[in-house]
């Protein structure tokens, strides 16, 4: 077999789209990297706040909810709990039942919650029912 050498002024070319591609894949790789080690500390925060407890009674588990969002999303829902004006509230609706749907009427992340509840279920939007809350008295 007899190969046939190319001129020099194609291999630049070559070699620069090769590592070229090397670099795009290296980058991808990074960002994936950092975003994992993000969603990792936002994890740990995660964990001393009362919405880490409220994903468990609603079918939603952590990995989901940190797989969910984008990690400017996670900070701003984690900022939202951790400076809740209602955190009496919410301890006192998770005392009384932890899978109550009270805290729609006064968490800052009760969309987020629902949102990924529906989502645990696998139903969309128009399937949900909107049925009213009764309070307890």
């Amino acid at each position: 077999m007899h190969v046939i050498p190319l001129p020099i002024q194609l291999y630049v070319p070559l070699l620069l789209a090769v590592l070229g591609l090397a670099l795009v894949g290296l980058i991808a790789v990074d960002r994936r990297l950092v975003q994992s080690i993000q969603r990792a500390g936002i994890g740990r925060q995660l964990r001393c706040l009362r919405l880490n407890r409220m994903l468990r009674p609603r079918g939603i588990s952590r990995e989901q909810y940190l797989g969910s969002f984008a990690i400017a999303d996670l900070r701003r829902q984690l900022a939202l709990c951790r400076n809740c004006t209602q955190q009496q509230r919410c301890d006192e609706a998770f005392v009384t039942d932890p899978s109550s749907d009270l805290y729609q009427f006064f968490c800052s992340n009760a969309f987020t919650l629902i949102r990924l509840q529906v989502a645990s279920r696998g139903q969309s939007h128009a399937e949900v029912t909107t049925e009213p809350v009764t309070l307890r008295q």
